[in-house]
């Protein structure tokens, strides 16, 4: 019998239904259950961890490039308040005055 058997069979016992009297006890037994049918050798749990371990590696890249995303979009935003802030007060006018024209258009547009 190998360790993962042992240790099902511990853990089961322990949450067993008829044995356990805590709220979630049969959930977490069914979970116990599931693991042990779907990770039947070592194989199968090598797979299982790699697959585990590329996820967690794709979501560190998803984040890191939101995070850039979103610290490229700072800068865009700082630099665009900067250039602004350099306008005359007639410049500025025009400036709404045309980005309200086009927004007129492309709602026209549809």
């Amino acid at each position: 019998m190998c360790i993962r058997d042992r240790a099902y069979r511990r853990i089961s016992l322990l949450l067993h239904p008829d044995k356990c009297s805590v709220p979630k006890g049969t959930d977490a037994f069914s979970v116990v259950d599931i693991a042990y049918k779907r990770l039947p050798d070592e194989q199968s749990v090598e797979r299982f961890k790699v697959q585990m371990q590329r996820k967690a590696m794709k979501e560190e890249q998803d984040r890191k490039r939101q995070e850039e995303a979103m610290r490229e979009s700072r800068e865009s935003k700082a630099s665009n308040v900067q250039s602004y802030a350099g306008l005359t007060l007639a410049q500025r006018k025009q400036l709404v005055l045309d980005s309200a024209d086009s927004s007129r258009m492309e709602y026209n547009a549809r």
